[in-house]
């Protein structure tokens, strides 16, 4: 009978606590180093197209050296949706796109606003995008930490923001942690770096971000969305925008230009729904009320710009062809508020 074999046996050689702890920090110097690198990277060249869209904004504005004629403001929408370049051969004057993403509210807008006027003077007329369903949402944190401004800007523009210790804590972790906070696009990186990399990113002179291709199966599938979240009940406008609302006011009354706010482009096929129908007039009739004291802040229309799929890359985000088609509909309801005040413009096609 053949001798059973011996299984090899790992002798563990003796470790004092000093050496553990050694070991110890040089894992918390290597983790410190790789993740200094990644802020480093990520700040020069952000992964999260959402982010890297704040970070080109707030670098544009810091470019300015004299204020425009016509200042958008707003979100994605607004950003990919609004051409300064229609927008001044069809109201005359200088324009500029400043739009970045909705998880900054109308915060971010006044934001902007109050650091434009610190930069360089008042615009003659802001313009306010945003999705219907974001002005239901608050101002989250990961809208803050992208901000590319020195920590504590929120305490210092206007409206203030006093976070709390949890909510500083998470802000931290996502301005200063990507390792912790941007895991999934970092591991993208690592898996295909050529493909997260090779993202183009094109913006503009004036912030015009273009979408060249439309999605009309990503629209559908996305109007699905949409219609679950507006049956679930009533639309209210938050706290964070109506802090906004008020700070956007207040700058516009204290400077003498006037504040439009307009309606992002829409999906054609969600309109058709009464259950979107609904919704939007809760949306529309809550700005109305809150701005109806406030005259220099006016909604532009009662009705959404509509689109095909066809030119679209999701139910609110038009291709650079839409874009042309919805700044030409909202010059003309910009138009047609200056020459009547009192009236409400329509939507009218261009």
């Amino acid at each position: 009978m053949p001798e059973p074999e011996t299984l090899p046996r790992e002798t563990l050689a003796p470790a004092t606590w000093r050496e553990v702890a050694a070991t110890l920090a040089g894992v918390l110097v290597l983790f410190a180093l790789v993740d200094l690198v990644a802020v480093i990277g990520l700040e020069r060249r952000p992964l999260n197209a959402g982010y890297r869209v704040v970070k080109e904004k707030w670098r544009l504005l810091e470019g300015q050296v004299t204020p425009v004629d016509w200042l958008v403001l707003g979100d994605s929408a607004g950003n990919q949706g609004v051409m300064p370049a229609v927008l001044e051969a069809e109201l005359g004057g200088t324009a500029l796109n400043l739009c970045t993403i909705g998880a900054q509210s109308a915060m971010g807008d006044a934001w902007m606003l109050d650091a434009y006027l610190r930069k360089v003077g008042a615009p003659d007329h802001v313009l306010v995008v945003h999705v219907y369903d974001n002005w239901e949402r608050e101002l989250k944190v990961d809208g803050i930490a992208q901000v590319p401004l020195r920590w504590g800007f929120w305490e210092r523009l206007q409206p203030p923001v006093h976070l709390d210790a949890g909510p500083a804590l998470e802000l931290g972790l996502h301005r200063y942690l990507p390792l912790y906070a941007q895991n999934q696009a970092l591991s993208r990186l690592l898996r295909a770096p050529w493909s997260a990399l090779g993202r183009p990113f094109e913006m503009d002179a004036e912030g015009f971000v273009p979408e060249a291709r439309s999605n009309p199966a990503a629209v559908r599938s996305d109007a699905q969305k949409h219609l679950a979240l507006v049956r679930r009940g009533k639309a209210v406008l938050s706290s964070s925008n109506r802090r906004a609302i008020d700070a956007l006011e207040a700058m516009a009354e204290r400077h003498g230009f006037d504040i439009w706010l307009a309606h992002a482009p829409v999906f054609a096929g969600l309109p058709a729904e009464e259950d979107y129908r609904s919704y939007f007039a809760q949306v529309q009739e809550g700005l109305s009320s809150f701005t109806a004291r406030r005259p220099r802040v006016r909604v532009l229309s009662s009705e959404p710009v509509t689109f095909p799929a066809e030119e679209m890359t999701n139910v609110d985000h038009v291709t650079a062809e839409g874009a042309r088609r919805y700044t030409k509909v909202l010059a003309g309801q910009i138009r047609s508020a200056l020459r009547n005040p009192t009236e409400a413009p329509t939507t009218s096609p261009p």
